[in-house]
This record gives C-alpha cells, sequence and structure tokens, in this order.
C-alpha cells in the first residue's frame, strides 16, 4: 500500500467514525457556545464541556472524573467525546503551545 492509499483508507476510517458519532446522538460539537453537549437519555442537553475558557490538561482530566459520576454517562460518550476533542479544539498535547 503506497501513502496515497494509506491517507485515503485514513480518512475513509476517519468519516466512518465520524459518522457513527453523529448517528448515536450522544456527544456533539455545538459552534454558538464553543463546547461540547451531551445527550443525558432522557431527553435532557448537559453542557457546554470544555467552553473555551477551561481548555487545560487538568481541565480535561477534571471534567471526565465530573461527567464519570453522572448515572447517564457511559463509556460511548466517553470515548465519543475523546474522539471529537481533536477534531473541534486540536489535540490536548498540542493545548498551551503557540
Amino acid at each position: 500500500m503506497n501513502f496515497e492509499e494509506l491517507a485515503e483508507a485514513a480518512f475513509k476510517a476517519e468519516a466512518t467514525v465520524l459518522a457513527s458519532i453523529k448517528k448515536r446522538n450522544l456527544v456533539w460539537w455545538d459552534e454558538k457556545l464553543d463546547g461540547f453537549l451531551l445527550n443525558e437519555g432522557d431527553g435532557s442537553t448537559y453542557g457546554p464541556v470544555l467552553p473555551a475558557d477551561e481548555r487545560t490538561h487538568s481541565e480535561l482530566v477534571d471534567w471526565i472524573f465530573h461527567l464519570r459520576d453522572k448515572v447517564w454517562f457511559t463509556a460511548q460518550h466517553l470515548d465519543d467525546l475523546l474522539q471529537l476533542i481533536p477534531k473541534h479544539i486540536g489535540h490536548p498535547r498540542n493545548w498551551g503551545k503557540k
């Protein structure tokens, strides 16, 4: 497999993952609120999670621990959130770098 084929396969895989996340409708990015919203499963929406003023490594960890204590928060919520973070606000390893 050459580089172009590998890149094309990666883009297709990412598109498939993002389509699955959108279909599940557990986590999504809200442009107006500049943060993630989460579906609580009862028709309620929780968020915004990781708004612009809370994008530090420690805030990310705080949010994960805060959310895992919610009875409605599932492993799928966490997986979807972690998949969407780099797409919308950049990879955490790059936060704070100029």
